[in-house]
């Protein structure tokens, strides 16, 4: 799994944020796998790839360590996707492809 760091502005990253899609490419459902340092609110989003919001895939909190959530891409097109994760004001992406 790919770690993400997340600066503090003056280039140290205080943790790392680790955001997993799989399988990728998918058919009709992914998992979002990611770890979190600290508790808190998480949001994960799905955009296409003009840039629309596609899908809210989960809004909630969280505890500390790995979790994962479903992506349901049945009734999306083929085609490639963005997951948008957010977590204390900052935002991981990773991309996903849906195939028919």
């Amino acid at each position: 799994m790919a770690a993400t760091y997340v600066t503090d502005g003056i280039g140290i990253p205080p943790y790392a944020m680790h955001l997993e899609a799989f399988p990728n490419p998918f058919n009709s459902t992914a998992m979002v796998r990611f770890e979190l340092p600290v508790a808190g609110d998480v949001r994960a989003f799905l955009f296409d790839v003009s840039g629309r919001q596609v899908a809210l895939i989960n809004g909630r909190s969280y505890a500390a360590g790995m979790h994962q959530i479903p992506v349901d891409g049945c009734l999306l097109p083929s085609g490639l996707y963005h997951v948008r994760l957010e977590f204390g004001g900052r935002i991981v992406t990773r991309s996903l492809v849906l195939i028919r």
